[in-house]
């Protein structure tokens, strides 16, 4: 408490004037008849009190440290859906849910790794790129690059061939050869790695687009080698991308930390020593908490009111499609050398000029850069899905030509991309470790963990078991953020979502329970201030 006490003196004054400022309002219109005025001595200094506080201080305390607290939350670049809204709202019962959206915007490092705007917009994921959805088809004549030959399943194939020999007498006389020939193929769309939108109308984009069928948007990963358009003689560096850091935002989450201090201050004392642990000031610092993480965030990474479009030999290949139509990119992806491809991933891939022949037959050429069939290169019967969500490559004996969603090859820095993740891992986990202890040292250091002289167990299980539940719904999502698990085990958004809707319920009983159990409190204790 001493080194609470020796911080806070010089902060003293202003606090009792800014708090003042806030309550000027209600308590000119406290009724004092209705009050009893006394006066409680201390050791150093005396408590004046009016009890029982009258409803318009206790609206004053609900609005200074609760509900005030969700005007520094930053909005999603370039979000105009109902999402930001929900967990705004969200975060005004379990603050650890605007906890976790700040911590995944300070983790992104946009401000500390970006070198120029391009890469800091790229860190905010500020930039998207067109790509391919899993029921594309190629069209007649169209070159698709990038592409990826797999081998089919043997043993599959060897199980159909005995399948159709058994149903088709005529198969018997051709027992040594396979059911399918070598050069089928089934065309296959593989996974696109990276964040997809859910829904593109939901999100503002720079300039005008124009999606045609089976195509949507993507935002792209940190560690991607961008370079200014083609048609542009700028360097990377010059480019500018329109952007603001939330200044007033970080200003007004100040004034906030301020206002929790003096809550906490006041909060030691008369009010520890009726309600110990369970005491009502102590239910701020969750959402101290977040107006700090908030703070961080509007100042560490700049609000793009747009997203921005990148170009790719996708995009060209969907404006070439019925409607495709793209205004306002503001760079475009490096494509990859085939050494690099080697070198990197220890493959190649093939670019194959896709055929209609008669009756909806379909044929794959490998070709070269200029779009030339290669001799001895591969050319395979194309077959496609007819379910594409039902399609299981597993028990398809068939060889597979792996479209990228992308397109081509493009070159990526791993070593960016391996630095951004380290430092967003890191963030995460010094983020989700100052959340959970932060709240218990306070209230031990204030409190001892004593259970005051009139706290009753009802109020001791809302105001801790709001606290704990909004935990645990943040440790969940900051683990699935901080760390690899999404990857390593396909069930943990599964299981998140679960524990999520389990305890949001849970977690919204319990703080609708403690703002109750706050607003008893805070009548009975009356409004004091320390002369």
């Amino acid at each position: 408490m001493a080194v609470l006490s020796t911080l806070s003196a010089p902060l003293i004054p202003l606090l009792h004037l800014l708090h003042a400022f806030l309550l000027l309002a209600p308590a000119a219109a406290l009724a004092l008849p209705r009050s009893t005025q006394f006066i409680t001595p201390d050791d150093e200094t005396n408590n004046v009190c009016l009890q029982p506080a009258s409803w318009n201080q206790v609206l004053s305390f609900f609005l200074t440290n609760y509900i005030a607290r969700i005007a520094t939350f930053k909005k999603t670049s370039g979000y105009e859906g109902f999402r930001d809204y929900v967990s705004t709202f969200a975060s005004l019962f379990v603050p650890f849910v605007g906890i976790s959206e700040a911590a995944a915007t300070i983790s992104r490092g946009s401000r500390w790794l970006g070198k120029d705007d391009v890469e800091r917009a790229l860190l905010a994921k500020a930039l998207c790129v067109i790509v391919r959805e899993p029921g594309w088809r190629p069209e007649n004549e169209e070159i698709i690059r990038g592409c990826i030959i797999g081998k089919g399943d043997e043993a599959e194939r060897r199980r159909e061939q005995k399948r159709r020999r058994r149903k088709k007498k005529k198969e018997r006389r051709k027992k040594g050869r396979n059911s399918f020939s070598s050069c089928t193929a089934t065309l296959v769309m593989a996974d696109p790695g990276i964040d997809v939108l859910d829904n593109p109308k939901k999100w503002k984009i720079q300039g005008y687009y124009s999606l045609p069928p089976m195509y949507t948007i993507a935002h792209l990963p940190p560690g991607t080698t961008l370079r200014p358009l083609s048609t542009s003689s700028a360097k990377k560096e010059e480019v500018t991308i329109s952007n603001s850091y939330g200044v007033v935002k970080s200003f007004t989450g100040a004034i906030q930390i301020i206002s929790s201090l003096y809550t906490l201050y006041t909060a030691y004392g008369d009010e520890t020593d009726r309600y110990g642990y369970a005491a009502f000031g102590f239910s701020v610092l969750p959402y101290t908490i977040m107006s700090f993480m908030n703070t961080i965030a509007n100042l560490v990474e700049a609000t793009y009111d747009t997203l921005y479009l990148v170009r790719s030999d996708v995009m060209l290949e969907a404006e070439r499609r019925e409607h495709g139509e793209f205004i306002g990119e503001v760079a475009e992806l490096v494509p990859a050398s085939k050494a690099t491809e080697l070198e990197v991933a220890g493959m190649t891939t093939v670019d194959l000029r896709f055929l209609r022949r008669p009756k909806g037959k379909w044929v794959a050429v490998e070709v070269d850069d200029a779009g030339k069939p290669i001799d001895g290169g591969v050319r395979y019967k194309v077959n496609f899905p007819h379910d594409t969500a039902a399609y299981n490559p597993a028990k398809d004996p068939r060889d597979k030509i792996l479209v990228q969603p992308v397109g081509q090859s493009y070159r990526f820095n791993y070593v960016k991309h391996k630095r951004a993740g380290k430092f967003q891992r890191a963030a995460i986990w010094v983020i989700t470790l100052l959340s959970l202890v932060i709240p218990y040292i306070v209230i031990g250091a204030l409190s001892k963990f004593n259970r005051g002289t009139e706290s009753t167990l009802k109020q001791r299980v809302f105001m801790m078991g709001w606290l704990v539940s909004g935990q645990t719904i943040g440790v969940f999502d900051l683990v699935g953020q901080g760390t690899k698990i999404q990857r390593r085990w396909p069930k943990w958004a599964m299981v998140e979502n679960f524990v999520d809707k389990s305890i949001v319920v849970v977690g919204f009983a319990l703080a609708v329970g403690g703002f109750v159990q706050v607003g008893t409190m805070l009548r009975d204790f009356g409004y004091c201030v320390k002369v």
